[in-house]
Parts: C-alpha cells; structure tokens; sequence
C-alpha cells in the first residue's frame, strides 16, 4: 500500500489523477491513432460491462498496461485490432502463475521461516531437465517458491501479523472450460495442495493461516485486461 500511495502522491503532484474501480472497456481511436479511453465503473470479481457511469476521456498518450492479445481483441476497434493481431499470430502463450496469497496471525519467522524466499522443489529434483519436468502436472510435484514477507520492512501489514505467498508456474489453458463451479472447486483443490506442501517445509506455519485465497492465470488474465 506505501508503494500505491507514493505512486498516486507522484501522479496527482503533477496534475494528474487517480481513480479506482475503474475499468476501459475500449480503445477510442482518431485518424489512425489511439486518442482516448472509454472507461466506466467495475463491478469486483467480473469483466463484464457494466455500462455505469461511462465516460470517454482524451488523452495524447494512452498506456495500454494488458496483454497484446486483450488490447487487440477486446479494447481497440475491430479493425485496428486485426492489424495489430497479425503481428503476433504465430506468437505461443506464455505460461503464466497460480499464486496462494495468505495471511498469517504469527511471522513465518517466528515460526522457523529463516529466509525471505524459499524454494519448495520435488523431493526427487536432481537435474535441469527435472526441473523443467516439475513445472508442469500435478500441483503436488511442481516446483514452488514461498515468499515471507515478514522478513523485510514491507509496510504490508502491522508487525504482530504477516502476509505471505505460495507461487507456481502455472498455464491459462489448465483453467479453461471449466464452469464456475468446477473452477470454484479446482482452487480449492490446488489451495488444499498447496497448504499441504508448504506444511511439509514449515510445519507451523499451515494452522497460523488466518487467510488464504488462490489467484489462477484466470484471474491474471482478468486483472490485465
């Protein structure tokens, strides 16, 4: 939060504005060229338009912070999209990241967490070309790095509580198809997972979670659009 705070401190002490609970919803473009957004308010845990309180602002530059593929399919106009869609048609989609977001009632370092991050690696890991292996297949033989951070000054949250995370590499194809009640139980599946391996590492560190919420390539993809 002091690093969105300093940012927001930045923008408005040179005369710009910030505003949340936003969200663009199109590209507006003049003579060739991105000249504005349309924007409007969001509504938590959807991408869905809302058409509230829409707006078109101008602007001279627009910075466009989502993935090529969203800003091509989804904000600019159809045909400016498809030009830019051919730029990177035979382009593969990376991979992406899971990550188990947790909160903590005590400090992993009191807990016998030493380190800022640890890796948390298949016991049988003993090559490159293992590790390659383990970034794929079951959440319960992937590689996975856990962050502490208690263990800097990182003004997240007060000091007799931490937060933490539990991350892998993960694929947005994995998440697809699913219905919203599949999805709901595929976390929690893989939050169960990922609980269970970091208790093998640290085991006190499982009953001192106070809150734990997964974040799949879903909802990267939803945050970048």
């Amino acid at each position: 939060q002091a690093l969105s705070d300093h940012l927001v401190d930045e923008i408005t002490a040179h005369g710009g504005t910030v505003e949340t609970e936003r969200r663009v919803t199109d590209l507006l473009v003049k003579d060739g060229a991105v000249a504005g957004v349309r924007h409007e308010q969001s509504r938590p845990g959807t991408v869905n338009e809302t058409g509230v309180d829409a707006t078109r602002e101008t602007a001279e530059y627009v910075v466009a912070n989502a993935a090529l593929p969203l800003v091509a399919d989804e904000l600019l106009p159809a045909k400016y999209g498809q030009q830019l869609s051919a730029q990177f048609d035979d382009w593969s989609v990376a991979p992406s990241l899971t990550t188990l977001h947790l909160g903590f009632e005590t400090p992993p370092s009191e807990l016998g967490c030493d380190h800022y991050s640890t890796v948390i690696a298949p016991p049988d890991l003993t090559s490159l070309e293992d590790s390659v292996d383990a970034l794929r297949g079951s959440y319960g033989r992937r590689t996975l790095s856990f962050v502490d951070y208690s263990q800097i000054d990182a003004g997240l949250v007060g000091s007799e509580k931490a937060v933490g995370s539990v991350t892998t590499i993960d694929y947005l194809s994995e998440w697809k198809g699913l219905t919203n009640t599949e999805y709901r139980e595929k976390k929690q599946q893989v939050t169960d997972v990922l609980l269970r391996r970091l208790g093998e590492q640290f085991s006190e560190l499982p009953p001192a979670v106070s809150h734990a919420e997964l974040a799949t390539p879903r909802t990267i993809r939803r945050y970048t659009l």
